[in-house]
Protein backbone atom coordinates (compact mmCIF):
# COMPACT_ATOMS: atom_id res chain seq x y z
CA UNK A 1 0.00 0.00 0.00
CA UNK A 2 1.00 3.46 -1.12
CA UNK A 3 1.64 5.94 2.04
CA UNK A 4 1.85 9.55 1.42
CA UNK A 5 4.81 11.57 1.67
CA UNK A 6 3.72 13.22 4.69
CA UNK A 7 2.16 10.13 6.60
CA UNK A 8 5.84 8.80 6.19
CA UNK A 9 7.77 11.91 7.82
CA UNK A 10 4.74 11.54 10.64
CA UNK A 11 5.62 8.22 11.53
CA UNK A 12 9.53 8.91 11.38
CA UNK A 13 9.26 11.69 13.68
CA UNK A 14 6.60 9.72 16.33
CA UNK A 15 9.12 7.16 16.06
CA UNK A 16 12.22 8.90 16.84
CA UNK A 17 10.74 11.04 19.41
CA UNK A 18 9.37 7.61 21.24
CA UNK A 19 13.11 6.06 21.03
CA UNK A 20 14.18 9.59 22.76
CA UNK A 21 12.24 9.05 25.13
CA UNK A 22 12.56 5.28 26.38
CA UNK A 23 16.19 6.24 25.52
CA UNK A 24 16.12 9.20 27.96
CA UNK A 25 14.34 7.43 30.36
CA UNK A 26 16.93 4.21 30.59
CA UNK A 27 19.98 6.81 30.93
CA UNK A 28 18.55 8.29 33.82
CA UNK A 29 17.72 5.33 35.73
CA UNK A 30 21.15 4.42 34.45
CA UNK A 31 22.61 7.42 35.08
CA UNK A 32 21.36 7.55 38.92
CA UNK A 33 22.24 4.35 39.47
CA UNK A 34 25.97 4.90 38.58
CA UNK A 35 25.74 8.04 40.32
CA UNK A 36 24.53 6.03 43.64
CA UNK A 37 27.26 3.14 43.38
CA UNK A 38 29.70 3.49 45.89
CA UNK A 39 27.72 5.76 48.37
CA UNK A 40 25.40 4.32 51.30
CA UNK A 41 22.42 3.68 51.47
CA UNK A 42 20.33 5.49 54.24
CA UNK A 43 18.90 4.07 56.90
CA UNK A 44 15.16 4.71 57.85
CA UNK A 45 15.24 6.81 61.53
CA UNK A 46 13.81 3.66 64.01
CA UNK A 47 11.10 4.83 66.19
CA UNK A 48 12.22 4.35 69.66
CA UNK A 49 10.39 1.18 71.61
CA UNK A 50 9.33 2.31 75.33
CA UNK A 51 9.42 0.22 78.43
CA UNK A 52 7.41 -2.96 78.88
CA UNK A 53 5.56 -2.27 81.74
CA UNK A 54 3.83 -5.05 84.13
CA UNK A 55 2.64 -5.87 86.98
CA UNK A 56 1.01 -2.03 87.93
CA UNK A 57 -0.77 -1.96 91.63
CA UNK A 58 -1.95 1.04 93.28
CA UNK A 59 -1.28 0.97 97.37
CA UNK A 60 -5.09 0.80 98.90
CA UNK A 61 -4.69 4.55 99.77
CA UNK A 62 -4.15 5.58 96.40
CA UNK A 63 -1.16 7.70 96.90
CA UNK A 64 1.60 5.25 95.89
CA UNK A 65 1.30 3.01 92.40
CA UNK A 66 4.37 0.31 92.09
CA UNK A 67 5.20 -1.89 88.75
CA UNK A 68 7.89 -3.57 87.10
CA UNK A 69 9.58 -1.91 84.37
CA UNK A 70 11.60 -4.08 81.56
CA UNK A 71 13.81 -1.86 79.09
CA UNK A 72 16.59 -2.58 77.37
CA UNK A 73 15.77 -4.96 74.80
CA UNK A 74 14.29 -7.14 77.38
CA UNK A 75 17.92 -7.58 79.43
CA UNK A 76 17.18 -4.85 82.04
CA UNK A 77 14.09 -4.13 84.67
CA UNK A 78 13.46 -2.76 88.02
CA UNK A 79 10.69 -2.02 90.38
CA UNK A 80 9.27 1.60 90.30
CA UNK A 81 7.02 3.41 92.72
CA UNK A 82 5.37 6.51 91.51
CA UNK A 83 3.73 9.06 93.95
CA UNK A 84 0.25 10.22 92.42
CA UNK A 85 0.11 13.73 94.26
CA UNK A 86 3.74 14.66 93.96
CA UNK A 87 4.22 13.11 90.21
CA UNK A 88 7.65 11.32 91.74
CA UNK A 89 9.19 8.30 90.87
CA UNK A 90 11.74 6.25 92.07
CA UNK A 91 13.42 3.11 89.83
CA UNK A 92 14.99 0.33 92.26
CA UNK A 93 16.81 -1.78 89.74
CA UNK A 94 16.83 -5.86 89.57
CA UNK A 95 19.65 -7.32 89.55
CA UNK A 96 21.00 -8.06 85.97
CA UNK A 97 19.48 -10.05 83.89
CA UNK A 98 16.63 -10.78 86.22
CA UNK A 99 13.18 -9.08 87.02
CA UNK A 100 10.75 -8.69 90.18
CA UNK A 101 7.30 -8.94 89.02
CA UNK A 102 5.20 -6.32 91.74
CA UNK A 103 2.34 -8.92 92.78
CA UNK A 104 0.85 -7.16 95.15
CA UNK A 105 0.88 -4.24 98.11
CA UNK A 106 0.93 -5.09 101.61
CA UNK A 107 -2.21 -4.06 103.49
CA UNK A 108 -0.53 -1.43 105.07
CA UNK A 109 1.37 0.18 101.78
CA UNK A 110 4.75 -0.22 102.96
CA UNK A 111 6.02 -3.54 101.22
CA UNK A 112 5.48 -5.17 97.92
CA UNK A 113 5.57 -8.41 97.21
CA UNK A 114 7.26 -9.55 94.18
CA UNK A 115 8.53 -12.48 92.57
CA UNK A 116 12.10 -12.80 91.05
CA UNK A 117 12.85 -14.69 87.66
CA UNK A 118 14.88 -14.90 84.64
CA UNK A 119 14.92 -12.74 81.94
CA UNK A 120 17.37 -13.43 78.73
CA UNK A 121 21.16 -13.14 79.30
CA UNK A 122 20.27 -13.32 83.20
CA UNK A 123 24.37 -12.68 84.09
CA UNK A 124 23.87 -11.20 87.81
CA UNK A 125 24.15 -14.05 91.03
CA UNK A 126 20.51 -14.17 91.83
CA UNK A 127 18.05 -16.24 93.04
CA UNK A 128 14.47 -17.34 91.63
CA UNK A 129 11.53 -16.64 94.40
CA UNK A 130 9.27 -15.23 96.25
CA UNK A 131 10.38 -11.94 98.12
CA UNK A 132 8.98 -9.04 99.95
CA UNK A 133 10.47 -5.58 99.45
CA UNK A 134 9.64 -2.98 101.99
CA UNK A 135 8.79 0.67 100.58
CA UNK A 136 9.78 4.10 101.91
CA UNK A 137 6.69 6.30 101.32
CA UNK A 138 8.46 9.48 101.30
CA UNK A 139 11.43 8.60 99.25
CA UNK A 140 9.98 5.75 96.90
CA UNK A 141 12.44 3.83 97.75
CA UNK A 142 12.42 0.22 97.76
CA UNK A 143 14.63 -1.93 100.22
CA UNK A 144 16.73 -5.34 100.26
CA UNK A 145 14.42 -7.67 99.11
CA UNK A 146 13.79 -10.47 101.97
CA UNK A 147 12.71 -14.12 101.04
CA UNK A 148 9.53 -15.22 101.49
CA UNK A 149 9.77 -18.35 99.60
CA UNK A 150 8.58 -21.51 101.99
CA UNK A 151 10.01 -24.68 102.43
CA UNK A 152 8.35 -26.80 99.29
CA UNK A 153 7.95 -30.38 98.64
CA UNK A 154 11.00 -31.89 96.23
CA UNK A 155 9.45 -30.77 92.62
CA UNK A 156 7.44 -28.18 93.03
CA UNK A 157 8.53 -24.40 91.65
CA UNK A 158 6.79 -21.73 92.79
CA UNK A 159 4.23 -19.64 90.09
CA UNK A 160 3.12 -16.92 92.32
CA UNK A 161 2.27 -15.95 95.41
CA UNK A 162 -0.05 -13.46 97.56
CA UNK A 163 -1.03 -12.00 100.27
CA UNK A 164 -3.77 -13.65 103.02
CA UNK A 165 -5.78 -11.24 105.07
CA UNK A 166 -4.10 -13.13 108.22
CA UNK A 167 -1.15 -12.14 107.27
CA UNK A 168 0.10 -15.66 105.81
CA UNK A 169 1.10 -16.13 101.73
CA UNK A 170 -1.06 -17.93 99.56
CA UNK A 171 1.35 -20.10 97.43
CA UNK A 172 0.75 -21.65 93.62
CA UNK A 173 3.03 -23.68 92.50
CA UNK A 174 3.70 -25.66 88.76
CA UNK A 175 3.77 -29.63 88.84
CA UNK A 176 1.41 -32.29 87.91
CA UNK A 177 -0.84 -31.24 89.73
CA UNK A 178 -0.34 -28.19 90.75
CA UNK A 179 -0.83 -27.17 94.13
CA UNK A 180 -1.98 -24.66 96.53
CA UNK A 181 -0.18 -24.10 99.60
CA UNK A 182 -0.91 -21.63 102.63
CA UNK A 183 2.92 -20.49 103.90
CA UNK A 184 3.74 -19.06 107.16
CA UNK A 185 7.09 -18.70 109.34
CA UNK A 186 8.71 -20.34 106.02
CA UNK A 187 6.55 -23.62 106.56
CA UNK A 188 4.24 -24.59 103.89
CA UNK A 189 0.50 -26.27 104.26
CA UNK A 190 -1.40 -28.05 101.13
CA UNK A 191 -4.54 -26.79 100.62
CA UNK A 192 -5.82 -27.68 97.10
CA UNK A 193 -4.53 -29.76 93.97
CA UNK A 194 -5.96 -29.30 90.44
CA UNK A 195 -5.11 -31.93 87.66
CA UNK A 196 -4.30 -29.09 85.23
CA UNK A 197 -3.93 -25.39 86.17
CA UNK A 198 -5.61 -23.15 88.48
CA UNK A 199 -7.80 -19.58 87.77
CA UNK A 200 -8.57 -17.00 89.83
CA UNK A 201 -7.81 -18.03 93.34
CA UNK A 202 -8.61 -15.35 96.49
CA UNK A 203 -7.68 -15.70 99.91
CA UNK A 204 -10.48 -13.68 102.26
CA UNK A 205 -11.49 -13.97 105.96
CA UNK A 206 -14.78 -15.21 107.01
CA UNK A 207 -15.95 -15.66 110.58
CA UNK A 208 -12.19 -15.42 111.98
CA UNK A 209 -11.05 -17.88 109.28
CA UNK A 210 -8.93 -17.75 106.15
CA UNK A 211 -10.76 -19.05 103.55
CA UNK A 212 -9.75 -19.47 99.88
CA UNK A 213 -11.79 -19.46 97.14
CA UNK A 214 -10.51 -20.94 93.55
CA UNK A 215 -11.33 -21.73 90.07
CA UNK A 216 -9.56 -25.11 88.97
CA UNK A 217 -10.75 -27.88 87.27
CA UNK A 218 -12.82 -30.57 88.24
CA UNK A 219 -10.90 -33.66 89.12
CA UNK A 220 -13.57 -36.30 88.19
CA UNK A 221 -14.53 -34.72 84.70
CA UNK A 222 -13.95 -36.19 81.50
CA UNK A 223 -14.55 -32.90 79.39
CA UNK A 224 -12.61 -31.05 81.07
CA UNK A 225 -14.93 -29.27 83.26
CA UNK A 226 -13.94 -26.05 85.49
CA UNK A 227 -15.60 -24.94 89.01
CA UNK A 228 -15.50 -22.75 91.60
CA UNK A 229 -14.46 -24.25 95.05
CA UNK A 230 -14.42 -22.77 98.62
CA UNK A 231 -11.39 -24.28 100.21
CA UNK A 232 -11.43 -24.45 104.18
CA UNK A 233 -8.41 -26.66 106.38
CA UNK A 234 -7.50 -28.26 102.95
CA UNK A 235 -11.10 -29.57 102.30
CA UNK A 236 -12.79 -28.70 98.81
CA UNK A 237 -16.70 -27.53 98.18
CA UNK A 238 -17.85 -27.01 94.58
CA UNK A 239 -19.82 -24.04 94.65
CA UNK A 240 -20.70 -23.86 90.85
CA UNK A 241 -22.17 -26.40 88.95
CA UNK A 242 -19.34 -27.89 86.18
CA UNK A 243 -18.44 -25.14 83.84
CA UNK A 244 -17.47 -25.69 80.26
CA UNK A 245 -15.72 -23.73 77.64
CA UNK A 246 -14.02 -21.56 80.19
CA UNK A 247 -11.73 -18.91 78.21
CA UNK A 248 -11.13 -17.00 81.80
CA UNK A 249 -12.58 -16.39 85.42
CA UNK A 250 -12.42 -13.38 87.55
CA UNK A 251 -13.28 -13.81 91.88
CA UNK A 252 -13.95 -10.53 93.15
CA UNK A 253 -11.32 -9.51 96.10
CA UNK A 254 -14.05 -10.16 98.67
CA UNK A 255 -15.20 -13.47 97.29
CA UNK A 256 -18.70 -11.85 96.61
CA UNK A 257 -18.59 -12.41 93.19
CA UNK A 258 -17.31 -14.70 90.01
CA UNK A 259 -17.43 -13.73 86.58
CA UNK A 260 -16.79 -16.39 83.67
CA UNK A 261 -16.15 -15.68 80.25
CA UNK A 262 -16.92 -16.96 76.80
CA UNK A 263 -15.77 -16.97 73.73
CA UNK A 264 -19.02 -16.44 71.17
CA UNK A 265 -17.61 -18.49 67.99
CA UNK A 266 -20.02 -16.20 65.86
CA UNK A 267 -18.87 -12.66 67.00
CA UNK A 268 -15.82 -13.13 68.54
CA UNK A 269 -17.03 -11.13 71.42
CA UNK A 270 -17.36 -13.22 75.18
CA UNK A 271 -20.34 -13.89 76.51
CA UNK A 272 -19.63 -12.71 80.80
CA UNK A 273 -22.27 -14.82 83.08
CA UNK A 274 -22.19 -13.22 86.43
CA UNK A 275 -22.36 -15.25 90.01
CA UNK A 276 -22.81 -14.34 93.59
CA UNK A 277 -20.89 -16.82 95.73
CA UNK A 278 -22.47 -18.06 99.15
CA UNK A 279 -20.60 -19.99 101.50
CA UNK A 280 -22.48 -23.31 99.63
CA UNK A 281 -23.76 -22.48 96.36
CA UNK A 282 -23.15 -19.82 93.73
CA UNK A 283 -25.76 -18.32 92.40
CA UNK A 284 -25.99 -16.96 88.80
CA UNK A 285 -27.20 -14.03 88.23
CA UNK A 286 -26.84 -12.76 84.58
CA UNK A 287 -25.22 -13.13 81.09
CA UNK A 288 -23.93 -10.22 79.05
CA UNK A 289 -21.76 -10.22 75.39
CA UNK A 290 -19.27 -8.01 76.45
CA UNK A 291 -16.46 -7.01 73.53
CA UNK A 292 -13.54 -8.88 73.03
CA UNK A 293 -11.61 -5.44 73.55
CA UNK A 294 -12.83 -5.49 77.05
CA UNK A 295 -9.68 -7.71 78.38
CA UNK A 296 -7.46 -7.85 81.51
CA UNK A 297 -9.99 -7.34 83.82
CA UNK A 298 -9.32 -5.18 86.86
CA UNK A 299 -12.37 -5.23 90.16
CA UNK A 300 -12.76 -1.61 91.92
CA UNK A 301 -12.21 -1.85 95.40
CA UNK A 302 -16.13 -1.17 96.11
CA UNK A 303 -16.70 -4.14 93.53
CA UNK A 304 -19.57 -1.78 91.62
CA UNK A 305 -17.72 -2.40 88.64
CA UNK A 306 -15.05 -4.08 86.52
CA UNK A 307 -12.47 -1.90 84.15
CA UNK A 308 -11.28 -4.04 81.06
CA UNK A 309 -8.07 -2.76 79.22
CA UNK A 310 -5.04 -3.35 77.23
CA UNK A 311 -7.20 -3.74 74.36
CA UNK A 312 -7.90 -0.62 71.86
CA UNK A 313 -10.01 1.17 73.83
CA UNK A 314 -11.07 1.44 78.13
CA UNK A 315 -14.41 -0.05 79.43
CA UNK A 316 -16.24 -0.04 82.36
CA UNK A 317 -18.85 -3.11 82.96
CA UNK A 318 -21.33 -2.20 85.96
CA UNK A 319 -22.03 -4.93 88.55
CA UNK A 320 -24.38 -6.83 89.03
CA UNK A 321 -26.09 -5.10 85.78
CA UNK A 322 -23.34 -5.98 83.41
CA UNK A 323 -24.07 -2.78 81.36
CA UNK A 324 -21.17 -2.01 79.04
CA UNK A 325 -19.56 1.22 78.61
CA UNK A 326 -16.63 2.92 76.69
CA UNK A 327 -14.61 5.37 79.19
CA UNK A 328 -13.65 7.92 76.67
CA UNK A 329 -13.28 8.11 72.73
CA UNK A 330 -9.80 7.27 72.54
CA UNK A 331 -9.24 3.98 70.53
CA UNK A 332 -5.94 3.32 70.77
CA UNK A 333 -4.67 2.80 74.33
CA UNK A 334 -3.79 -0.65 73.86
CA UNK A 335 -2.36 -0.63 77.91
CA UNK A 336 0.60 -2.50 78.86
CA UNK A 337 -1.01 -2.46 82.11
CA UNK A 338 -3.40 -0.56 84.41
CA UNK A 339 -5.37 -0.66 87.93
CA UNK A 340 -7.70 1.52 90.28
CA UNK A 341 -6.39 3.87 91.56
CA UNK A 342 -7.11 3.25 95.75
CA UNK A 343 -10.83 4.56 96.04
CA UNK A 344 -11.41 7.10 93.68
CA UNK A 345 -13.15 6.64 90.41
CA UNK A 346 -10.20 7.12 88.50
CA UNK A 347 -8.07 4.38 86.61
CA UNK A 348 -3.88 4.42 86.00
CA UNK A 349 -3.10 3.51 82.33
CA UNK A 350 0.58 2.96 81.16
CA UNK A 351 1.07 3.05 77.39
CA UNK A 352 3.43 3.64 75.04
CA UNK A 353 5.84 4.64 78.28
CA UNK A 354 3.35 7.15 79.43
CA UNK A 355 1.51 6.93 82.59
CA UNK A 356 -2.02 8.30 82.69
CA UNK A 357 -5.00 8.94 85.07
CA UNK A 358 -8.27 8.94 83.55
CA UNK A 359 -11.44 9.53 84.79
CA UNK A 360 -13.76 6.06 84.73
CA UNK A 361 -17.00 8.08 84.31
CA UNK A 362 -16.03 11.27 82.01
CA UNK A 363 -13.09 9.57 80.20
CA UNK A 364 -10.67 12.72 80.33
CA UNK A 365 -7.30 11.29 80.48
CA UNK A 366 -4.30 13.44 82.10
CA UNK A 367 -0.79 12.77 81.62
CA UNK A 368 0.83 11.93 85.19
CA UNK A 369 4.50 11.12 84.41
CA UNK A 370 7.16 9.93 81.51
CA UNK A 371 9.45 7.25 81.10
CA UNK A 372 12.94 9.10 80.69
CA UNK A 373 14.46 8.77 77.23
CA UNK A 374 17.85 6.91 78.40
CA UNK A 375 14.85 3.95 78.79
CA UNK A 376 13.70 3.43 75.84
CA UNK A 377 15.11 0.95 73.34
Amino acid sequence: MNRSPFLTLFLGVGLLATGFLVGYGFQSRASQSARLQGQPTPTPASTPSPPLVKGLHSSTDGNLLAWTGIWDRSSRAGIWVFDVKRKRARLTPSPLGWQDYVWQWRADGRALLVTREKIPRATADAKAGLYQTPVDRASLASGDVQSMTPSLPTGEKLISGTYAPDGTLLIKTRREPKNLFLAQDGQATLLDSAAQSYGQNRAVKQNGKTIIYAVRDVLTSQTGAVALYRIENSRAVQLTPDLQDVAWSYVSPSARYLVVAREDSESGDYVWTLYEIGAQKARELKSQTVPADAISVYWSPDEKQILGAAGEKLWTISIPSLTVKQIGKRGDWNADDATWIGNENSIAVVAGGILWEVNATSGQATKLWEFPKQFWD
